[in-house]
C-alpha cells in the first residue's frame, strides 16, 4: 500500500483547527519538502469530509497566506486574480 507523502501531516493540523501560526508552518513546511501548492489544497479537500467543511474553512485563509495568495485583494477584485 503507498503511504502519503510525510508533509501530508500537516493536513491534520487544519482537521484539529489548529491556529494560524500551525498551518502556516505547517504548510511552509510542506512546500520546503517539495509540496506543490496543488498538492496542499489537494489536502484540504480530501479532510473535508472527515474533519468537516467548517474546519477547512476556517483553515483556508491562513494555508492561502502561506502560499502566498491575498485573499483580500482576491475578494476585492476577483478578476485579477
Amino acid at each position: 500500500m503507498p503511504r502519503p507523502p510525510r508533509w501530508c501531516g500537516w493536513g491534520v493540523l487544519a482537521a484539529i483547527g489548529a491556529p494560524a501560526v500551525g498551518l502556516e508552518w505547517g504548510t511552509t513546511r510542506a512546500l520546503a519538502t517539495g509540496a506543490t501548492a496543488d498538492e496542499i489544497t489537494g489536502v484540504l479537500l480530501a479532510i473535508a469530509p472527515v474533519a468537516g467543511l467548517g474546519r477547512v474553512v476556517g483553515a483556508v485563509t491562513d494555508v492561502a497566506a502561506a502560499l502566498g495568495y491575498d485573499v483580500e485583494a482576491a475578494l476585492h477584485d476577483p478578476d485579477e486574480h
